[in-house]
């Protein structure tokens, strides 16, 4: 599943929801805008509203959540689902979208809650050592209880070593180190060459010096240039505060610091928009919409007056 698959996906979950809202939201204000009505007929109508499903259009509603899909029973096991479905659960629609959204962590974060965890794990088996020896537990359950708390800790400094190694990997990154390294050494070369052309053109007034600086220039320094700040601040713009333009470099980026750790990959599960309702049945859909939230606005106006 590429990324570009599920972010179209995720456009067409929000855009879906945010029709559906939009729409919930002008019948709430037609009641709360009706004047012929009081507060405690107006709760009653907003307790008899039935929103139209966006797929079918029936009066049932549609469910859209998102919520936490628990897997197992580690700490972070399971993944974030995005889900979308008819409010008729007898006899629903083909509406049927579920998506996996992972389970994004940040890495620095995650890195100070495995610790505190770490300790707290620690600081419990030093009190289960003492309550052992002061004889306030029996031994066959201190060491009962003692068994799984070192699973436990076990299980958090297995954690903590892959969070590490990730976070290490990219603010220590060897690799790019190097290349940095090596892309240093060659534009100080570069530079120190144009030096050169400038001093010989200086003495022998010969164009093709100035040529070859320029050729230099374009074709070898300013690649690397380029490449030098981006492997240095992968993150470089120029951003606007108080009406002041401030460059913005930033060494590693937010999303560097993002890593996923649901067990299964982020993608699409269902992804069922209802094969009856076509795009220019859609349309013509919301068009007796806004035909009747005109007419209803019409007949407010004529018995406001």
């Amino acid at each position: 599943m590429s990324e570009p698959e599920l972010f179209r996906a995720l456009n067409t979950y929000y855009t879906l929801k945010t029709e559906y809202e939009d729409n919930v939201n002008k019948m709430k204000k037609k009641i709360i805008d009706n004047k012929t009505l009081s507060w405690k007929e107006k709760n009653k109508e907003f307790r008899k509203m039935k929103p139209k499903c966006i797929n079918c259009s029936r009066p049932v509603g549609t469910i859209f959540s998102i919520r936490f899909q628990k897997e197992g029973g580690a700490r972070l096991a399971g993944f974030r689902l995005a889900k979308a479905m008819c409010g008729d659960r007898t006899n629903p629609c083909p509406l049927n979208i579920e998506l996996n959204l992972g389970n994004i962590i940040n890495i620095e974060d995650e890195l100070h809650e495995t610790e505190s965890n770490i300790r707290e794990i620690r600081n419990e088996i030093i009190k289960d050592k003492n309550d052992t020896i002061f004889g306030y537990v029996s031994t066959p359950d201190a060491l009962d209880k003692f068994s799984k708390v070192q699973e436990k800790l076990t299980d958090a400094t297995t954690s903590y070593e892959v969070v590490l190694n990730t976070y290490m990997t990219i603010v220590d990154n060897k690799v790019t180190k190097e290349k940095i390294r090596k892309l240093l050494l060659e534009t100080y070369g570069d530079i120190k060459l144009i030096k050169e052309y400038v001093d010989k053109y200086k003495k022998a007034q010969n164009l093709d010096f100035i040529n070859d600086l320029v050729t230099l220039y374009t074709t070898q320094l300013t690649p690397k240039l380029t490449e030098l700040r981006q492997l240095t601040y992968p993150y470089c713009a120029v951003e606007k505060y108080d009406n002041e333009c401030v460059l913005i470099q930033k060494r590693i980026q937010t999303a560097q610091m993002e890593l996923d750790m649901a067990d299964k990959p982020m993608g699409i599960i269902h992804l069922d928009l209802g094969n009856t309702i076509q795009p220019q049945q859609r349309q013509q859909q919301r068009q007796r919409r806004r035909n009747e939230e005109e007419e209803d606005e019409e007949e407010a106006m004529f018995l406001v007056e």
